[in-house]
C-alpha cells in the first residue's frame, strides 16, 4: 500500500547526508588539511574514487567509536579526533591546529542542491523538526550558511540529549519531545533521512512508523551500510524511498494537492 504523505503532522530530519552533502564537505576538507599529494601517497590509491572510498570509510570507523565511547563528546571535538586518527592511521604529521580547523568545517559542508527549496515546500504541510549527531555551535553555523533560508519548528542534536544516533535514547527523546511541544503522537511522526545504520535502523527498533529513505548517492554511499542486506535482514522498512529531497518534497505536494481536490 503507498505511503499517505497526508497522514503525517511531524517530518523529523536527519541533517548531515540527507540535507547536507556531508560525504562531500568531509573529503574535501580531510584533503585540504592533511594534503592530498600526501594522502594519495599514504593510501596508495590507484584512482580518485578508491581514495576517496577509503578515506571517508576511515572517517566513518573513528566516527562510530568515539561516539559510542564517548556520547557527551561535542561533534566538534569528535572531528578533531577523526582528524588525528586519521593522519595517525597514514603515518602523516600530527597538526593541533589543522584538527582544530577540521573540527570547526561543518559549517562548510555544502547542502544538496534541492535541499533548500525543498525544505520550504514541506514547511507548508508539516512541522519540520531536527533529529541529528551535531553540537549547537556547529549547527549554528550550518543555519546560517548552507541551510539559510530553511526553517526548522524544533532541534533536537546530540549535545542537548546526551548521545548519539543510533542510541536509542535520541529516538526516544524525539517521540516525547514531538508529544509536548506539538501535541503529536508517535505515529504521526515521519522520519526523513538517508542514513541507515544512524536512522532507519533505530528507527524501525524504537516503533516508528516506516519512514521515508532518502537514496542521495544509494548504494554507492561510503558511510551508510548496506541497504539491502539490512533489508533482507529485516532490519529497516521504508514507507517510501526517493532519489533525493526534492523529489519526496514534489511527492508530498502532490498527495496534498489531490487530498484538497
Amino acid at each position: 500500500m503507498p505511503l499517505d504523505l497526508t497522514e503525517y503532522k511531524v517530518l523529523s530530519f536527519d541533517i548531515y547526508g540527507t540535507l547536507i552533502n556531508w560525504e562531500k564537505g568531509i573529503y574535501e576538507q580531510l584533503l585540504e588539511l592533511l594534503g592530498g599529494p600526501e594522502v594519495e601517497r599514504a593510501i596508495g590509491a590507484t584512482s580518485a574514487e578508491g581514495m576517496r572510498h577509503d578515506l571517508l570509510s576511515m572517517y566513518h570507523q573513528f566516527e562510530r567509536t568515539l561516539q559510542k565511547s564517548y556520547p557527551d563528546m561535542s561533534y566538534q571535538t569528535v572531528l578533531q579526533e577523526i582528524y588525528n586518527l586519521i593522519a595517525e592511521r597514514l603515518e602523516l604529521p600530527a597538526d593541533q591546529v589543522k584538527a582544530q580547523e577540521f573540527g570547526a568545517s561543518i559549517e562548510k559542508w555544502p547542502a544538496f542542491s534541492d535541499t533548500v527549496e525543498a525544505m520550504q515546500m514541506l514547511s507548508r504541510h508539516y512541522k519540520l523538526v531536527v533529529l541529528s549527531n551535531v553540537d549547537e555551535n556547529s549547527f549554528a553555523g550550518t543555519r546560517r550558511g548552507p541551510l539559510y533560508g530553511v526553517k526548522f519548528d524544533a532541534i533536537y542534536i546530540a549535545s542537548a540529549i546526551g548521545s548519539y544516533k543510533p542510541d536509542l535514547a535520541n529516538f526516544e527523546y524525539l517521540i516525547e519531545h514531538v508529544r509536548k511541544d506539538f501535541g503529536v503522537e508517535k505515529d504521526k511522526i515521519l522520519h526523513v533521512a538517508h542514513s541507515l545504520l544512524h536512522d532507519h535502523v533505530p528507527a524501525k527498533k524504537i516503533g516508528l512508523r516506516p519512514g521515508v529513505w532518502i537514496e542521495r548517492r544509494g548504494r554507492r554511499a561510503i558511510m551508510n551500510g548496506d541497504v539491502d542486506g539490512l533489508i533482507e535482514r529485516g532490519r529497516v522498512d521504508f514507507g517510501a524511498t526517493y532519489k533525493n529531497l526534492g523529489e519526496f518534497a514534489m511527492a508530498a505536494e502532490k498527495a496534498f494537492e489531490g487530498r484538497r481536490k
